[in-house]
C-alpha cells in the first residue's frame, strides 16, 4: 500500500481541474438533461486520461498497463459480446476510465486535500439544497434520481476524500464532508444510504477522538486533571452523537416501512441465480429480470458483464480487504461499507462506485515483478530494433 504519496509531488493545477469537473459532471447528471450528456462526459473522460498519462508519462509501470488493458478489455466484451445490443459504450467506459485515472494520481502523486474537500462538498451541496430547502420529492424521486441513487453517487465521493487524507498520512481527516453526507443521506429517506452514511462518520469521528486524546495524554500526562476534562468531553461528544444518531433512526423509513424491499430483491437474486447456467457464468449473460430492473447487486450484475473474469475481481477485493485490515482500519471499513452497499444495490460496474473501488484496489497492490518503467521499456525496444 502507497503510504508516501505526501513525498509525491503535487498534481498539476490542470489535472486537478480536469478530475473535478469529471467527477462533478457525473454527480449532476440528474440536474442537468441535455442531448449531448454521452459524448461530453466521454470527451472528458477522455481528456482525463491523456493529461493522466502525460503527467505521469515517466512514473508508469508495466503494472499500470495491465491494469489498463484488463478494464479496457472488460468494457468493450460487455459492449459487443455479453449485453450486446442493450448497452452503450458511451454511456459507461466513462467510469472505468475515471477510476483508473484517479488509481494512477493516488500512487504517484499528491491531490491537494482542500482540492478533494471542495470537490465533495460541490458535489453534495445541489443535494442538500434541493432535499432541505426546496423538499422535492414525488413518490421516492428527487428530480431524475431514484431516493436510493444518491447515496450510491455521493457515498464513493466522500470515500475518495476519506481515501485521499489516509493516504497523505493526515493526523486527523476532515468530518465535515461525512456529517454533510450523513444529512442528504437522512434527507433522501434511503435506508441503506443512511445506515453506511452512520457507519462512516462513526469511524472517522472514532479516529479522529482517539488521535486527540492520545495528543492530550502525551501533552498533559496520565493523571492530570485537565486530561480528566478532555476525556470527559470527548464521551459528551459521543453521547450527543448517539443521540442523534437515534433521532434520525427514529425518523428513518427504518421504522416507516420496516424491510419491505427485501423481500423485492430476494425474488430479484433467486431469479438470477436460478437463470444463470454453466455457460452464463462462464461468459456472461443478459437474464430477464433485466428487462423490467437491474439486478441490485454490483457482484451479481459483475458475473451478468463479465463473466468468470468477474472472479477475479472478487479475489482481488477480497485480498484488499485482508491487506488493509492489517494496515489501515479505516480503509477496511471503507471497503466493507463498498461490499455491504454493493450486496444490495448496484454501485460498480459502470456506476460512481467505480470511482472507488478501482483506485483502492490498484493502491494495495505493488507493482513487484511489473514494476519495470514503460517509458524505459518501450524506448529500449525501440532502440534494440533499430540495431539489429
Amino acid at each position: 500500500m502507497n503510504h508516501s504519496a505526501i513525498k509525491n509531488p503535487k498534481v498539476s493545477l490542470l489535472l486537478q481541474v480536469t478530475m473535478v469537473l469529471n467527477l462533478l459532471l457525473h454527480a449532476y447528471k440528474g440536474f442537468i438533461v441535455s442531448p449531448y450528456e454521452k459524448p461530453i462526459l466521454s470527451l472528458m473522460a477522455i481528456v482525463f486520461l491523456l493529461l493522466t498519462l502525460w503527467e505521469l508519462k515517466e512514473d508508469l509501470v508495466i503494472k499500470d498497463l495491465l491494469v489498463g488493458l484488463l478494464l479496457a478489455t472488460n468494457v468493450l466484451y460487455f459492449r459487443f459480446i455479453s449485453q450486446q445490443g442493450y448497452a452503450s459504450l458511451l454511456n459507461n467506459f466513462p467510469y472505468f476510465v475515471i477510476g483508473y485515472c484517479l488509481g494512477l494520481l493516488f500512487l504517484y502523486k499528491s491531490i491537494p486535500r482542500f482540492t478533494m474537500v471542495l470537490l465533495v462538498l460541490l458535489a453534495l451541496a445541489p443535494f442538500f439544497y434541493v432535499l432541505a430547502v426546496l423538499k422535492l420529492e414525488s413518490n421516492g424521486y428527487i428530480l431524475f434520481f431514484n431516493r436510493n441513487e444518491i447515496p450510491i453517487l455521493l457515498i464513493p465521493l466522500v470515500s475518495l476524500q476519506i481515501l485521499n487524507e489516509i493516504l497523505q498520512k493526515r493526523k486527523h481527516i476532515l468530518l465535515l464532508p461525512s456529517i454533510v453526507l450523513l444529512a442528504v443521506s437522512y434527507l433522501t429517506k434511503s435506508r441503506t444510504g443512511l445506515l453506511l452514511s452512520m457507519c462512516i462518520v462513526v469511524m472517522v469521528a472514532i479516529n479522529d477522538i482517539t488521535l486527540w486524546l492520545c495528543e492530550q495524554r502525551r501533552k498533559n500526562g496520565e493523571f492530570k486533571k485537565k486530561l480528566i476534562l478532555v476525556v470527559l468531553s470527548a464521551l459528551g461528544i459521543v453521547m450527543l452523537g448517539i443521540y442523534i444518531f437515534y433521532l434520525l433512526w427514529e425518523n428513518s423509513r427504518f421504522v416507516t416501512d420496516g424491510f419491505a424491499s427485501i423481500e423485492e430483491r430476494f425474488h430479484i437474486y433467486v431469479s438470477f441465480l436460478s437463470e444463470m447456467s454453466l455457460r452464463d457464468f462462464l461468459f456472461g449473460f443478459r437474464p430477464q429480470v433485466m428487462s423490467v430492473t437491474h439486478l441490485h447487486n454490483s457482484f451479481f450484475t459483475m458475473i451478468s458483464y463479465f463473466g468468470a473474469v468477474s472472479i477475479l475481481y472478487f479475489t482481488l477485493i477480497l485480498i484488499s480487504l485482508y491487506r488493509y485490515s492489517r494496515t489501515s482500519i479505516i480503509l477496511a471499513g471503507l471497503l466493507g461499507i463498498w461490499i455491504l452497499h454493493s450486496l444490495v444495490e448496484r454501485t460498480s460496474p459502470f456506476l460512481a462506485g467505480d470511482f472507488f473501488i478501482i483506485p483502492l484496489v490498484m493502491s494495495v497492490f505493488p507493482a513487484k515483478r511489473w514494476n519495470r518503467k514503460l517509458i524505459t521499456y518501450f524506448f529500449k525496444k525501440k532502440k534494440g530494433s533499430s540495431n539489429e
